[in-house]
């Protein structure tokens, strides 16, 4: 999957970015914390910096056996994400 950064006056392409995988993301990306976060079908998170260029920090498999069409967005609250699989809500925080 093939992320895009643009700037939303003018659409222009800040930058273009691999999350190193083929499954399908739907969800809204969620920006928190100079972060943006996606969830692609399988419940696997992809952390990416928000900047100047594509930087991919983090891939984080959260989903459970059997997750394959996913499509809910992460919240973000009080310093904490809610991140929904198929069967369970999770909260991430410090």
């Amino acid at each position: 999957e093939t992320i895009a950064q643009a700037e939303p006056a003018t659409g222009k392409m800040d930058w273009l970015g691999d999350l190193g995988t083929r499954v399908k993301i739907e969800g809204s990306p969620t920006g928190a914390d100079g972060k943006i976060y996606f969830q692609n079908f399988r419940g696997d998170v992809f952390v990416v910096a928000a900047g100047d260029e594509f930087k991919l920090l983090r891939t984080i498999p959260m989903g459970d056996d059997g997750d394959d069409q996913l499509r809910s967005v992460i919240a973000a609250s009080q310093g904490n994400l809610f991140i929904r699989t198929g069967s369970k809500l999770y909260c991430v925080g410090e």
